[in-house]
C-alpha cells in the first residue's frame, strides 16, 4: 500500500514499504548428494536470503523441505562456504545400499570328500571394510546354485580382491579312493617284533607317495605306518606296522663267508670308523626275514652259529651293516624271475626287463610282478659283517698307548680290558663323513669347536664337545658312536653338561650319537 508522507517542504512523496509478507523468500539451491559408505550425503545452497539477516540464523531456522530425498528436517549441519550450505545425512539410505554380486565362482576338492566354492565379491562402496562386507554376505546367485547357503566359512583377500569360501562335505568327487593291499607278515625288526606290511594304492595324482603313507590310517583298525619306503623300481610304496609279537619268520643268517685277513682287503668292509683291521679277519652273510628298516633290524640281530670254515660266532649283533649294490641285487631277482640275461629298468608305465637281444618286455603277468616285490622284500642285499680278532693269520694286534688306549668291543660295544681293535681318534667335525662313525675323544678335544643343535647336530659342529653335551662321555673324553642322519629344518641350542650349543636353521647333513 502507499503511504503518504509531507515533508517540510510541504509536498507529498510516495514510499513503497515492503511488509515482511511482502518480501523474497529464502530458498534451497544447487543440491548435491553422494554416498559416504552406506549414509547419503547431502547438501544445498540457502538463496534469496533478506538483506541484513543473519545467514547461519537463515540456515538455522531453514527446514529441509524442497531439497527432495524426503527430506523434512532442518539442516543437520550448516556450512558458510562461499555461500550458505545445509548438509543432511541419511543413513542407510537405499541409495548408497551395497548391491553387492559373487562372481568368479568356482570349485576344487580341498579335502577327503570336501569341496570349496570360492567366488569373488563385488560392487564393494568405496571406502567399506572388504573383510566385513565379505563376512556378512549370503551366498546368491550363482554361489547359492552351487549347493551352499548362509555367510563364507572363510573371507581371502589376495591382490585381485576379495573373495568368499564355502565348504562342501561328503562330495563323492572328492572323496579319497586310496587303499591297502591286505596285510602280510614280513620278517622281524629285532628279536620280537613282527613287521607287517602293505602296498597303498590310488594316491591321487601329484601327491607324494611316502609323505601320503606316513599320513594314511593301515587296515585292520592298525594307526599310521611305523616306516613306508618305495620298492627298488619306484613302482609302489609300501606301509609298514612294527608289532610287539612273536615273528612268524624270524631273523635268520645266511652262511658266513670267510673274506680274508682285513687288512689284506682292499677296501675294509667295516672300517667307516677308520678303525685298524690289524690282526681280524672279516665274515659276511645275507640276513634273511629282515622287515622293517632292514639295516636298523640287521644291527639288532645277533649272531650265532658257525661260519662255513668251522669257525664259531658269537656276538650279540654283527660288526657293521651293509646294502649291496642296488644293481648287483636287481640282476640277481630278474634273472630268477625271468631267465638269464635280463635286467630291469625303471619306467614311469610300471617295471620292465631288457632281455639279452635287447627288446623291451613288459612284466604283464600279476604273479611275476609279485614275485618280484616279494624277492626284494626277502632283503637279499642285506648283510651282516664280523670281524674275529685272528692274530695267527692276519697279525698281532697293537692296541697302541695313550689316548689310543681308548678301545672298543665292536662285537658287544663295551669299552673293557679285553678290548679287540684300537679307535682312531674322531676328525674335528662330520662334514666329510659318509657313513657310520666309532672314534675316540680325549679330553682337550672336547674343549674346543662349535656346536650347533641339540641331541641331533650340524655336520660340521665339533663332535667331541657335542659328544660331551650329550652326555655320551665327560670331560675326560672317551669313545663315542655317530649316525649321520640327513638334514634337518631347524636346529635347537640348549646347554647341558655344562656345553652351551647354538641355534641353526637349514642345513644339508646331520649327526647324532648312539
Amino acid at each position: 500500500m502507499f503511504k503518504f508522507l509531507k515533508a517540510q517542504t510541504g509536498l507529498a512523496i510516495a514510499v513503497l514499504a515492503l511488509t515482511p509478507s511482502a518480501a523474497l523468500a529464502d530458498r534451497w539451491d544447487n543440491i548435491r548428494s553422494s554416498c559416504s559408505g552406506r549414509t547419503l550425503k547431502v547438501s544445498a545452497q540457502l538463496m534469496d536470503i533478506h538483506w541484513g539477516q543473519s545467514w547461519e540464523a537463515a540456515c538455522a531456522r531453514k527446514s529441509g523441505r524442497g531439497v527432495g530425498f524426503g527430506i523434512t528436517r532442518k539442516a543437520d549441519r550448516c556450512i558458510n562456504n562461499a555461500g550458505m550450505w545445509g548438509e543432511w545425512d541419511l543413513r542407510n539410505h537405499p541409495r548408497c545400499v551395497p548391491k553387492y554380486e559373487w562372481g568368479e565362482v568356482k570349485e576344487s576338492c580341498s579335502g577327503d570328500g570336501v569341496q570349496t566354492v570360492s567366488a569373488k565379491l563385488f560392487n564393494i562402496p568405496s571406502g567399506e571394510n572388504w573383510e566385513k562386507a565379505c563376512r556378512n554376505f549370503n551366498a546368491a546367485g550363482a554361489v547359492s546354485a552351487k549347493g551352499v547357503s548362509g555367510r563364507p566359512h572363510r573371507c581371502i583377500t589376495t591382490a585381485a580382491g576379495i573373495y568368499g569360501e564355502w565348504d562342501k562335505k561328503d562330495v563323492a568327487a572328492c572323496t579319497r579312493k586310496i587303499r591297502w593291499d591286505p596285510l602280510k607278515k614280513d620278517g622281524c625288526f629285532g628279536p620280537n617284533r613282527q613287521v607287517y606290511s602293505a602296498r597303498l594304492w590310488d594316491i591321487p595324482a601329484g601327491e607324494d607317495w611316502v609323505e601320503t603313507c606316513r599320513a594314511t590310517n593301515g587296515p585292520n583298525g592298525l594307526g599310521k605306518p611305523s616306516r613306508c619306503a618305495k620298492d627298488a623300481l619306484s613302482t609302489g610304496v609300501w606301509g609298514q606296522w612294527y608289532t610287539n609279537e612273536r615273528c612268524a619268520k624270524p631273523l635268520e643268517w645266511g652262511t658266513f663267508k670267510d673274506n680274508g685277513c682285513v687288512r689284506d682287503m682292499k677296501t675294509p668292509d667295516a672300517n667307516a670308523g677308520g678303525i685298524s683291521g690289524e690282526g681280524f679277519r672279516s665274515y659276511s652273510a645275507v640276513l634273511y626275514n629282515a622287515g622293517g628298516d632292514w639295516l636298523e633290524a640287521c644291527r639288532k640281530a645277533r649272531v650265532r652259529g658257525r661260519a662255513h670254515d668251522g669257525r664259531i660266532l658269537d656276538t650279540s649283533a654283527p660288526t657293521a651293516c651293509v646294502l649291496a649294490d642296488a644293481d648287483d641285487a636287481l640282476s640277481w631277482i630278474t634273472t630268477a624271475i625271468i631267465g638269464a640275461g635280463t635286467a630291469f629298468i625303471a619306467s614311469p608305465t610300471g617295471p620292465y626287463a631288457i632281455a639279452a637281444s635287447g627288446a623291451a618286455i613288459a612284466v604283464v603277468s600279476k604273479g611275476a610282478e609279485a614275485g618280484l616285490f616279494e624277492l626284494i622284500d626277502a632283503n637279499l642285499n642285506v648283510w651282516g659283517i664280523v670281524w674275529v680278532e685272528d692274530e695267527a693269520s692276519c697279525g698281532k694286534v697293537d692296541y697302541g698307548s695313550g689316548d689310543a688306549e681308548q678301545r672298543f668291543d665292536w662285537n658287544n660295544g663295551l669299552l673293557n680290558n679285553e678290548d679287540r681293535a684300537t679307535v682312531a681318534m674322531c676328525p674335528q667335525n662330520a662334514s666329510s663323513v659318509t657313513g657310520d662313525l666309532t672314534c675316540a675323544c680325549s679330553g682337550d678335544h672336547t674343549r674346543s669347536g662349535t656346536v650347533w643343535g641339540s641331541d641331533i647336530y650340524t655336520a660340521d659342529s665339533s663332535i667331541c664337545k657335542a659328544a660331551l653335551h650329550a652326555g655320551k662321555i665327560d670331560r675326560k673324553g672317551g669313545v663315542v658312536r655317530l649316525q649321520m642322519m640327513r638334514g634337518q629344518r631347524r636346529y635347537s641350542g640348549s646347554t647341558r653338561n655344562g656345553v652351551t650349543t647354538q641355534s641353526y636353521g637349514n642345513w644339508g647333513k646331520s649327526y647324532r650319537f648312539e
